[in-house]
This record gives C-alpha cells, structure tokens and sequence, in this order.
C-alpha cells in the first residue's frame, strides 16, 4: 500500500490556508445566526426607499414619518459578519415598486457572534396597506435555503478541498519543472 508523502511543504501550506480561507468564508456565510420569532420582532413605519450601497446590493433606507423624519437603513444579511454590506434585499426590479409608498418593516438587531456585530437591523417582513409583501415565513425560508447549499455541498466537499489544492500546487509545479528543463536544452 502506498503511503502518503509529502513532497512539498510550501504547497502543503498554501492548501492549508487556502482551505482555511474558504472555510473562514463560507462559515461567514452561514445565515439566521440569532434569527428572532415572529413574536419578538421590532416594526417601524416609514416611506420606503432604496439605498444602493456597493455594486449589486440595495439595502432598504425607510424614513419615518412620526418620528421626526428619521432614516433607518435595512440590511438582510441576517448574519453577523461583514457588517450587512455584503447582502442585497433584492434587486432593483424587485423592490422599486415600494418606493415613496408608506410601509410597515418588521425587522430585528443582530446579535453579536465571536466579536463580529452587524450595524445595520435585519429586514425581516414588509407590509403594505396591511398586506404582506414579505412575510416572516418567506425570509425563514429563504435563509434555510442558502444554509442548505453550505450544509449539503461544500461542507461534505470541504474535507478534499486541501488534498485537491496540494494536487493543484503539485501539477502546476510539475508543468513549469518541465518547462524549464525544455528552454535549457
């Protein structure tokens, strides 16, 4: 039986932290740390707007029209890491049919996990003239959904990751061997 060996430690090492990366990434990914019942929700009434923060993500900015026109920006990462700026509560498309109208959000403050806090309240329900257009059901179930891909598909592949990474190194270190040997005949 043939024993594994190792045949470069440098490559052993950038697998090594290349999986750590992803891992450290992906845990980062995991949503609905803290996620509240519906009973334990916060709501706030407010003319809807969007916020555009970076490319491709729209946060929820809902001015208050009692409280002294105060603005609240709404962020759905419903994680704590990366501060909400990574999340998007829908396109453009999606949400721009709310904006200048009056709505009612039920949202709720993340909590802190391992030092890491989110800034911004989670979105979590909107309502409209009384009627649902996000409902707390609806957001359950979209964070189970993009927790499913995390526990079904990269935790069972994240074992081989650092094997496929040293593989990788090897291969690529193998082809310019090969090339430098060819240029010096």
């Amino acid at each position: 039986m043939n024993k594994f060996k190792i045949k470069s430690k440098k490559n052993m090492y950038y697998s090594i932290f290349f999986t750590a990366l992803l891992v450290i990434y992906f845990a980062s990914s995991y949503k609905g740390l803290g996620f509240p019942k519906e009973s334990e929700l916060q709501y706030t009434t407010g003319v809807f707007n969007i916020k555009k923060s970076v490319k491709l993500t729209n946060h929820v900015k809902i001015t208050s029209t009692i409280d002294n026109q105060k603005s609240i920006v709404f962020s759905c990462a419903y994680n704590p890491f990366r501060g909400g700026r990574a999340s998007s509560c829908g396109d453009r498309d999606m949400l721009t049919p709310y904006v200048g109208k009056e709505v009612t959000i039920g949202w709720y403050k993340q909590k802190k996990y391992l030092g890491f806090d989110s800034k911004l309240p989670q979105l979590v329900t909107i309502d409209i003239n009384n009627k649902e257009e996000r409902s707390y059901a609806w957001t359950a179930n979209s964070i189970k959904g993009s927790n499913k891909f995390l526990f079904f598909i990269i935790l069972p592949l994240s074992p081989f990751i650092p094997f496929f990474l040293y593989w990788c190194y090897g291969k690529q270190d193998r082809n310019e061997r090969i090339a430098k040997n060819q240029s010096n005949s």
